[in-house]
């Protein structure tokens, strides 16, 4: 069974692309432009196991998200995206061993090297 990984960012063409890479590092990817749409897709599916999210969102803060989605899958793993990392309360305070930053703009092997930290950081976790 693969891994499935909600991909969210207000940007579609970013959100595109960030689609894009996790489908090709192996991943069943869900994609949402807002909080609301990825709270949405993420209660579609049994489990999701990397959040590749936008710190800021039209909606809301991918920090809320992706604490939101670990009360119910306490393993999930989640790589942040953001071209404003220096504006982060999250950054300033430090993340959790299986969350990961990625500055914009970045590239899809970056992007997957984020992904695969993310998921090696998390205990049991399906991506080999």
């Amino acid at each position: 069974m693969r891994p499935v990984a909600l991909a969210v960012d207000d940007e579609p063409q970013v959100l595109r692309l960030v689609s894009q890479c996790l489908r090709t590092e192996g991943f069943d990817v869900l994609s949402a432009h807002s909080r609301d749409e990825a709270e949405q897709a993420a209660g579609q599916v049994e489990a999701v196991d990397l959040l590749v999210t936008d710190i800021f969102l039209g909606d809301g803060w991918g920090g809320e998200l992706a604490f939101r989605l670990q009360e119910e899958n306490p393993s999930l793993a989640v790589v942040f995206i953001s071209g404003r990392a220096g504006e982060d309360p999250i950054l300033r305070h430090g993340i959790q061993e299986h969350m990961v930053f990625l500055e914009k703009p970045f590239t899809m092997v970056e992007l997957a090297d984020a992904a695969r930290q993310a998921m090696d950081g998390v205990p049991g976790s399906p991506q080999d």
